[in-house]
């Protein structure tokens, strides 16, 4: 099974909706990192991308639909928790750099603001901005970036219940996971592989070499469908028992699980004889794969 995924909207500054790319946010933040001198952590990028993905898709919000100030605050809320400040500089509010005048009784003025960032509600903004504006006065601030309106609005009860929550992350246990005998040949093969992300996107993710198996179990060519239909529901037994066995690591709280076929072209080219790897052929092997799962997938890639 494969989780039914709404697309994610991103509205931008000029009104115009597109849809959210995790690839995109993925390939920003690698070149955020590279940018800074920080090559050596590009390889978050994915989790990072993952993780505010996750949360904008789990926040509780009824319409996929997300202000671009909102998907870059949470952007660098997720670096600066995890001590990229200078790479969260890349994706800041634009315009903050600019330092504003604001007067705390013209509350016209921050509504303005805050709504250009934030998918709420003319009375949510109104509840938030009275508590931003009485935050400002009783501080006696007259100045502030739209950066830190946002982050103050961020702070409130209605703000926080409308913008994009990213989790610090919690890992598993430190036991070393039992396996059943099947599941340990298909590792030792390097057919199936697994890790658990990182403490920014705890998660479960198998890659299955789909090629490296029909090898070993000496799929015809050209290959039939029917044929390694009963191969494949053997396989996703074993992913599903192997994920159980992961996520009892993590209690109550099992991450969410993905599985990566990154080999599908090749392997229908040569098993398929398709000059073009058709997509329909690709879904529907996968779907054969991930049917017995007691669970639904995050996220399935086959690239």
């Amino acid at each position: 099974m494969i989780a039914t995924e709404t697309n994610i909207l991103i509205r931008e500054p000029d009104g115009i909706c597109r849809p959210f790319s995790v690839s995109s946010l993925q390939s920003r933040l690698a070149s955020g990192f590279i940018g800074v001198g920080r090559g050596d952590s590009a390889y978050l990028a994915e989790d990072i991308a993952l993780a505010v993905e996750y949360s904008m898709r789990h926040g509780g919000r009824p319409e996929m639909l997300f202000e671009r100030g909102e998907l870059d605050s949470a952007v660098v809320r997720a670096l600066e928790q995890n001590g990229f400040g200078d790479v969260a500089g890349l994706f800041a509010v634009p315009g903050n750099g600019g330092v504003i005048t604001v007067d705390t009784s013209a509350r016209e003025e921050i509504a303005e603001i805050l709504a250009n960032h934030l998918s709420c509600g003319k009375s949510r903004i109104a509840s938030v901005v009275a508590h931003v504006s009485d935050a400002l006065r009783r501080a006696g601030i007259r100045e502030a970036s739209p950066q830190l309106l946002l982050e103050m609005a961020r702070h409130f009860t209605l703000a926080e219940s409308a913008g994009i929550a990213v989790p610090d992350g919690s890992g598993p246990d430190s036991r070393e996971p039992v396996f059943s005998d099947e599941a340990l040949e298909l590792l030792g093969s390097g057919v199936v592989r697994y890790n658990g992300g990182t403490r920014i996107f705890p998660s479960i993710r198998f890659h299955f070499m789909i090629g490296a198996y029909a090898k070993s179990r000496k799929w015809s060519v050209p290959a039939t469908e029917m044929e390694i239909a009963p191969d494949l529901w053997s396989v996703g037994m074993v992913l599903d028992g192997m994920r159980r066995e992961l996520e009892s690591a993590y209690g109550d709280n099992p991450p969410p699980c993905t599985l990566a076929i990154p080999d599908m072209n090749e392997f229908l080219s040569e098993y398929f004889q398709q000059k073009s790897p058709d997509g329909r052929t690709a879904r529907e092997l996968a779907g054969m794969l991930v049917q017995p799962l007691s669970r639904p997938l995050y996220k399935l890639t086959m690239e």
